[in-house]
């Protein structure tokens, strides 16, 4: 393989500016949640004495519930409307 006296020249394209925007506003913000999250779920498994699977398990479960008893409110609603 021969390099061509170019080689060193040759500067490669600059990155996407949504890239960039990604890289440097987007992730960093979502990188340090999840760390959040992470020492909230550590925090409430110490206080409570129990694994961190069981602590994320029942928050997972309050959310769904939440969630589920919302969006049935928002469609008897709908009906009621209709």
């Amino acid at each position: 393989m021969a390099v061509g006296p170019g080689y060193m020249l040759d500067k490669p394209r600059p990155p996407a500016a949504w890239k960039v925007f990604l890289d440097l506003r987007v992730l960093p913000v979502l990188i340090d949640m999840a760390g959040g999250v992470e020492g909230a779920v550590e925090l409430v498994s110490a206080q409570g004495r129990t694994r961190p699977a069981r602590a994320i398990g029942v928050a997972l479960g309050i959310g769904y519930a939440l969630g589920w008893l919302t969006m049935a409110r928002r469609g008897r609603s709908r009906e009621v409307y209709r």
